[in-house]
């Protein structure tokens, strides 16, 4: 708490943690990277585990496999190209982002990083992060794409997104 990583709230004589920021866990979970895997005990567990690499939440963006898809689907589908800074939408990236309903000029006008790439802690590979990341995972759950579940980070990808991305992107989920 000295250092700034974590916050603290009381209710009552109760006390609750959580980390202060994204970044924290951005960090966090960098750091997983040189820890051993867990050890699955369980074909329940098995299950969950498989469920969150395969599609969920970083945050308020897509991660997992789904979302590292979407990352590489939007950069070879030149929506998106690298940059210095990130990412950066290009001219035909906005105009089908328009189209989606993200308003991406607006969320590049924000204090926070526009598009960023986060590190995949599963899948060991990049995934979009940022006001970018988090706009069009809103949208895509606005647009009944893609679900999640309660109390989880899992992400369902429905039968219309299917439909929808492999028609935009040519993702196959």
């Amino acid at each position: 708490m000295d250092g700034g990583l974590l916050l603290q709230e009381t209710h009552g004589r109760h006390r609750y943690y959580k980390l202060s920021g994204p970044d924290v866990g951005h960090a966090i979970e960098a750091l997983s990277l040189l820890a051993p895997p867990v050890k699955v005990r369980s074909l329940r567990q098995s299950a969950e585990l498989e469920k969150l690499r395969t599609a969920r939440t970083c945050y308020d963006h897509l991660a997992g496999q789904f979302g590292v898809d979407l990352t590489q689907a939007l950069l070879d589908n030149q929506w998106l190209i690298e940059s210095e800074q990130g990412y950066q939408v290009t001219e035909r990236g906005g105009a089908h982002l328009q189209e989606w309903g993200v308003d991406w000029r607006e969320l590049q006008n924000r204090r926070r990083n526009f598009a960023k790439p986060c590190l995949d802690w599963s899948e060991r590979r990049y995934h979009l992060a940022g006001a970018l990341g988090a706009g069009i995972a809103e949208r895509l759950f606005e647009m009944k794409w893609i679900q999640k579940k309660d109390g989880s980070r899992t992400v369902t990808i429905t039968v219309r997104g299917k439909e929808k991305l492999k028609q935009y992107l040519g993702i196959e989920c």
